[in-house]
């Protein structure tokens, strides 16, 4: 038997009457013959991971611009946590789990070098020079469907549930603006969406604090203040028990509401429903309170993000003045495309790295914000 077929037959007897099922989706926008081996969310997942902008974000910030030697989180190992944490969530809950891996490996390909920082200042300079806002979650939209090229086209022709998914794609600090009507047809994303959505805040929750701790970067003083914090106290101080605590939380609160959800309309119809619970997540905006006031916004953080936030609208205005010293196949784009659109595009493609060096290269008068 091929392993496709056993895979659909995974899907047809154990998966719940609310997920998302191979053989009920909207297909690619250009067809493509089935493969043999593998469900159509394998084959998105696999598009994705061997993907260039997936490899690219193992050079690029979570929350801590890292140097040599330096051991903090990247924004490729959250992804893959991210990933961990919603397979857990949709094997619980009888969700596609193949959908879910999909989602979490795309739902951070769109964002800029150097973190947020990095991200807050394409965004300024798309409102000043061409009146958008840029938001990594559409930015990420924009790769798979249109940046990322495969066989000689544009895009990796992913499903229209992998697409929605990353589209729909909203946390704490993630609300992405002026979605396409087509992914908002429905009142809610897929069950899988939502399973990445969450996994995605009990992630960067908790490891953002994980690296923060693990690099002595709190005084005593902060670190009463956090042994104060009642998840903290609730998880004896443990990062698995706080982690394991998210997610059983999630579990017990989704799993009731759930069950009296009959089919997928239903679901999509319906307020969303994988969440955790009121009384938790007041628990943890309490502790990303924390994070934002001693991490965030730390005075190490800072320094780096401002050096990064100088080095991005540098290059900008590098390219802007001189737009051939950009690479080729931005170049050409020049042609049909707005000049602020292509050049955000190449900035927000690029690594930590790639960003450094071009610095080191084109702006010479700056040398003393390599980071």
């Amino acid at each position: 038997m091929e392993l496709k077929h056993l895979s659909e037959r995974y899907e047809n007897e154990f998966l719940a009457p609310y997920a998302t099922r191979c053989s009920d989706s909207k297909g690619r926008k250009v067809f493509e013959e089935k493969d043999i081996n593998r469900t159509c969310f394998q084959r998105d997942r696999d598009r994705i991971f061997f993907s260039r902008s997936f490899r690219k974000l193992q050079h690029k910030t979570q929350v801590f611009i890292i140097q040599e030697g330096q051991s903090y989180r990247n924004r490729y190992i959250h992804t893959m946590q991210v990933a961990l944490h919603a397979r857990m969530i949709a094997r619980f809950l009888k969700a596609n789990e193949d959908l879910c891996e999909a989602i979490a490996y795309a739902h951070d390909v769109g964002h800029p070098p150097f973190g947020h920082a990095g991200e807050e200042e394409i965004c300024l300079i798309s409102k000043e020079k061409a009146g958008f806002d840029f938001e990594h979650n559409i930015q990420s939209l924009r790769v798979v469907h249109f940046l990322e090229k495969r066989n000689g086209m544009d895009g990796l022709n992913l499903c229209f549930e992998t697409l929605e998914g990353i589209v729909r794609h909203q946390t704490i600090s993630d609300k992405p603006k002026d979605i396409p009507d087509e992914f908002l047809q429905y009142k809610a994303p897929s069950i899988e969406a939502q399973i990445v959505n969450v996994a995605d805040e009990i992630a960067f929750s908790i490891h953002d604090l994980y690296d923060a701790y693990k690099a002595k970067l709190f005084s005593k003083v902060q670190i009463e203040e956090l042994r104060k914090i009642s998840l903290w106290k609730d998880s004896n101080e443990r990062f698995g028990l706080l982690t394991h605590i998210l997610i059983n939380d999630v579990l017990e609160n989704s799993l009731e509401a759930l069950s009296k959800i009959k089919s997928i309309e239903e679901l999509r119809n319906n307020d969303v429903i994988c969440t955790i619970s009121a009384k938790t997540i007041e628990k943890l905006r309490e502790l990303q309170k924390f994070l934002f006031r001693y991490v965030y916004k730390s005075p190490a953080v800072t320094i780096m993000d401002n050096k990064g936030r100088k080095i991005i609208r540098n290059l900008f205005n590098e390219f802007w003045k001189k737009p051939e010293l950009l690479p080729v196949n931005s170049l050409n784009k020049l042609e049909n495309e707005d000049k602020t659109r292509v050049i955000i595009d190449f900035l927000a493609g690029l690594s930590d790295i790639e960003a450094n060096n071009l610095h080191k290269s084109y702006c010479d008068l700056y040398k003393e914000l390599i980071i």
